[in-house]
């Protein structure tokens, strides 16, 4: 079941105060057209489970896991627009990332946004 934002954000109104940041994560994956099969809450934090298989865990602490499998033949270009939505820190446990072109885009991901943080941090 596809699930648009109207009713993805009408589930985590009320838990928005709490899960702010899986909150923007679900309505930006829903804005980029990534279908969001579930999403609740766990032990200290908020899983959310992606149509294609994989389930992205944020916890209080500020970790962000993905694990799972895809089960796509090439699903390079799949995560190569997911990997820009999670924050940068996120470990990712799924065999996907073995792939050359994925871990290769995931490296060079790493590497912009922190020399941007570093020249943002260096103007001031």
């Amino acid at each position: 079941m596809k699930a648009t934002l109207n009713q993805v954000m009408g589930q985590m109104r009320a838990g928005l105060h709490i899960y702010a940041k899986p909150f923007a994560l679900v309505e930006s994956l829903l804005r980029n057209e990534f279908v969001v099969d579930a999403h609740d809450p766990i032990p200290y934090g908020y899983r959310i489970r992606l149509d294609c298989g994989l389930v992205i865990s944020m916890y209080t602490s500020g970790r962000t896991m993905v694990q799972g499998s895809t089960g796509m033949s090439y699903p390079q270009g799949y995560l190569q627009a997911l990997i820009p939505l999670l924050p940068i820190e996120t470990s990712w446990n799924i065999k996907e990332v073995r792939y050359p072109a994925v871990a290769k885009f995931l490296r060079e991901h790493r590497a912009a946004v922190r020399a941007a943080q570093d020249a943002n941090q260096s103007e001031w």
